[in-house]
């Protein structure tokens, strides 16, 4: 008995499920050899099954989403620590908002996780641009130079404030040339001085 009878799905039931399948899944089928293929229904599938019932009989289906290779990141695919943005949100400052720098946080890990090299150098000018009130300055310039958090704070926050600038400016203004040169992930990975910046502003404002 296969499924389909097993389950007692009729035949409208199937259609509209295969119509389902055709916009949204992958096909997963075997193969001679005992192996597995995967192919996308909405071009392949249709030539491995020409009878739709086929898909409970000898066929399998998973929707795209659930791809852990592409939607279900490592840890290291993280720019900003999802521990940093849950101290993020447990703090409740009556002075300063944090709701759009937790979303930029949020943004700039969807942006490492599909590999969106200039979104993260524009996202992380807009958190560096976002954050100097809190620490008592008009500009991240200030926070850089004058910001009292001894040596090595100072140099990571200069490096932020010049080197992921430019990179971002550089990215952000330059006009369409007759041949373009794009990041790396080396170009825009600043992930340890914006944790860095993240720390000192999660203990400023607990």
């Amino acid at each position: 008995m296969n499924l389909r009878d097993l389950l007692g799905i009729t035949d409208q039931e199937i259609r509209r499920h295969v119509d389902y399948l055709h916009n949204e899944c992958f096909l997963d089928y075997g193969v001679a050899d005992g192996g597995q293929c995967t192919s996308d229904l909405t071009q392949d599938g249709q030539k491995l099954c020409e009878n739709p019932f086929d898909l409970f009989e000898e066929f399998s289906v998973m929707h795209p989403y659930e791809s852990e290779e592409v939607h279900s990141p490592s840890s290291d695919s993280y720019y900003v620590a999802t521990s940093r943005i849950e101290e993020l949100k447990g703090i409740d400052n009556p002075n300063y908002d944090l709701t759009k720098l937790i979303q930029l946080c949020s943004e700039i890990n969807i942006a490492r996780n599909f590999d969106c090299r200039l979104s993260i150098a524009m996202i992380l000018r807009a958190i560096i641009d976002h954050v100097p009130p809190i620490f008592g300055v008009n500009s991240f310039s200030e926070v850089a130079n004058n910001y009292k958090n001894g040596k090595s704070f100072k140099e990571l926050m200069i490096r932020l404030d010049t080197s992921s600038r430019k990179i971002a400016d550089s990215h952000l203004h330059n006009q369409i040339r007759k041949r373009e040169s794009l990041p790396t992930f080396n170009q825009v990975n600043f992930a340890a001085e914006l944790d860095v910046l993240l720390a000192e502003i999660i203990k400023t404002l607990k």
